[in-house]
């Protein structure tokens, strides 16, 4: 058991490993130049964290931080390379699916300083190369480059359509709670709801339904008419479904509840954009 345990962390650290590196590699996406940067807060494997031409920077920067520290013994070079630390280590340790890009943004201070100093540096050692007659351009040129990587930034920005985290429309929790369960609550009242997030977990980790919904959700769950499915009430639910007790059963996860309780498959659902489902018993 112990052996099956370690090998299962290890296949986790390994797949968390590949998708971390593709991501602040910029690996994880076929365009180039035009993709949007930083679209989500939503778990996606695809999600491209910064600029892909800044890539070279960000590598530059990190070997050139860890030289000169080390050259300089100046442990403070090496401070945006120790910064990636706490992004990294809380993305690697990420048990169940998609590392959550809220721990992702913790790597953009860093790296964006990494790309920072690689580019100054870079800057610096072909200065110093260079004849006096072009070095007389290169501050204006470093003054071009970061007004273009600038002006790049916030046309990304304002150009394509972000996923807000408050009613992100990629984030199948927040789409099913304010297009269907917030206002179906409100219409039916006396309904009895099996509500179902995001894999087997107890009932606080119900993040998102406890979020949105505030004191009107707890008051349900209260009075019995809202229930989260967990692993511990997982039977309990199951005969409880048998018996019709439920009005509706709602999941932003249907293949997850569906192994969970198998009857589900057999109920008439909806299925809506982008992938939450609602079963009516």
């Amino acid at each position: 058991m112990a052996a099956m345990t370690l090998l299962s962390s290890c296949t986790k650290l390994n797949e968390n490993f590949h998708l971390l590196f593709k991501m602040i590699m910029g690996l994880n996406e076929k365009a180039f130049w035009n993709v949007n940067v930083a679209r989500t807060m939503t778990p996606i494997a695809d999600v491209v964290l910064y600029p892909k031409f800044l890539v070279p920077l960000f590598i530059v920067g990190l070997v050139y931080s860890l030289a000169h520290a080390y050259k300089q013994k100046r442990f403070i070079l090496a401070m945006p390379v120790l910064l990636l630390l706490p992004g990294l280590v809380s993305n690697m340790t990420s048990g169940m699916g998609i590392p959550n890009l809220t721990r992702s943004i913790m790597l953009l201070v860093p790296i964006y300083l990494l790309i920072t100093y690689g580019a100054y540096s870079l800057f610096c050692s072909i200065y110093t190369i260079s004849s006096d007659r072009l070095r007389v351009a290169f501050p204006g040129l470093f003054a071009v480059f970061v007004g273009l990587v600038s002006a790049y930034q916030v046309n990304n920005y304002f150009h394509y359509e972000k996923d807000a985290i408050y009613g992100g429309r990629n984030n199948a929790a927040m789409v099913m709670y304010n297009e269907f369960l917030k206002p179906y609550m409100a219409g039916h009242p006396n309904s009895r709801i099996l509500y179902h997030e995001f894999g087997p977990f107890d009932e606080w980790s119900y993040v998102v339904v406890r979020w949105l919904g505030g004191e009107r959700v707890q008051t349900m769950r209260d009075e019995g008419k809202l229930v989260f499915l967990t692993n511990d009430n997982r039977a309990s639910m199951d005969r409880l479904l048998k018996q019709g007790h439920f009005d509706i059963v709602v999941s932003a996860h249907p293949d997850q509840l569906e192994h969970m309780l198998p009857d589900t498959k057999a109920m008439q659902a909806k299925i809506s954009h982008p992938g939450y489902k609602v079963y009516y018993v």
